[in-house]
């Protein structure tokens, strides 16, 4: 939790970590995962709270080191990455409440972040999978994957850049995504559909 703080070979990335006892302004931009969820101590969205997931646990973690920390989460549970997935969620029969970081989380990151972590992408490869069962992908369902993960990638840069023109002095760090069709929730799912999970990453 506290490596995000770390010196980096690159000589564009920022400098190393700041002095102990200064303030850390941390932005967390994510779906259920930036509230906690699955944790054993889940915080409400955009609750700065003693929670258990990732984002209060390296917060502990860098107060412990001296750092004066403060959490701004803009966890936006069932979130996507864009429009774009939001509407093919809908098209596909969905029918829940969904939101999109772009729109809905990266216009609040704070201008004064020091740090900011995003990790999107699992509500994404569930909302391609759905259309695929919706028989969306038509005949060529790994041509519609391919298709959608390049305009995953286009609206992930989008996200971050937005974030980078807004707080402009933080360092980002971009979470990976685990292999979703490995999660325990797609253990009993049809061979297929964890293909389409993995090949959507």
């Amino acid at each position: 939790g506290c490596q995000f703080l770390g010196g980096h070979d690159n000589p564009t990335a920022p400098s190393g970590p700041p002095q102990a006892g200064s303030s850390v302004v941390y932005s967390v931009v994510g779906a259920s995962d930036a509230v906690g969820v699955g944790a054993s101590r889940p915080c409400l969205p955009f609750e700065d709270c003693d929670g258990t997931g990732y984002p209060w646990v390296a917060a502990r973690q860098l107060r412990a080191l001296g750092y004066l920390v403060t959490v701004k989460q803009l966890g936006l549970p069932a979130a996507v990455v864009s429009r774009r997935f939001q509407d093919l969620a809908v098209q596909s029969g969905r029918t829940d409440l969904i939101l999109n970081l772009i729109e809905s989380a990266m216009p609040f990151v704070d201008k004064a972040a020091t740090v900011v972590t995003v990790f999107a992408g699992a509500n994404d490869v569930n909302v391609i999978t759905g259309a695929l069962g919706a028989g969306l992908g038509g005949s060529d369902p790994a041509g519609f994957i391919d298709q959608r993960v390049a305009g995953f990638a286009s609206d992930y840069v989008t996200l971050v850049n937005g974030i980078r023109d807004r707080a402009r002095g933080a360092q980002i760090v971009v979470l990976n995504l685990p292999n979703v069709a490995g999660l325990p929730y797609l253990a009993s799912a049809p061979l297929e559909r964890k293909q389409a999970a993995q090949r959507s990453e």
